[in-house]
């Protein structure tokens, strides 16, 4: 997972492909790190200065966006957090990329979901 997730990194840097995503990644990700035994201060900030520097699009909450991720938070019984990324894609016609395979078996019905792991690299 972690070669296809870094080639989707190198595509998009290339502008192959375009990246977009809740500005909660932003938190997300500098949270998931921060608790992460082998970051310390130096290496998370520089983590964040390599995710602003990918120039994802990240898209501020919207009403539209917040109604369907509520809908697909009570009818797949997911999270609030999970069906945010979900209804972003659904939103702008695109396609949502998970490495989380629980998420993906309660939403594949949904056809804009891909498992990373099945992820063709272009």
């Amino acid at each position: 997972d972690v070669n296809i997730a870094s080639s989707l990194r190198v595509q998009h840097m290339n502008r192959n492909i375009f990246l977009v995503a809740p500005d909660i990644l932003v938190y997300e990700v500098t949270n998931a790190l921060a608790y992460n035994p082998l970051f310390n201060k130096d290496k998370v900030n520089m983590a964040i200065l390599s995710l602003y520097e990918m120039d994802i699009k990240l898209v501020e909450p919207y009403i539209g966006i917040l109604f369907e991720s509520s809908k697909l938070h009570f009818s797949k019984n997911i999270t609030i957090y999970d069906s945010i990324y979900i209804a972003l894609a659904k939103y702008i016609n695109a396609q949502y990329i998970t490495a989380d395979k629980k998420l993906f078996e309660k939403v594949k019905d949904l056809g804009n979901i891909i498992l990373l792991e099945n992820y063709n690299i272009v």
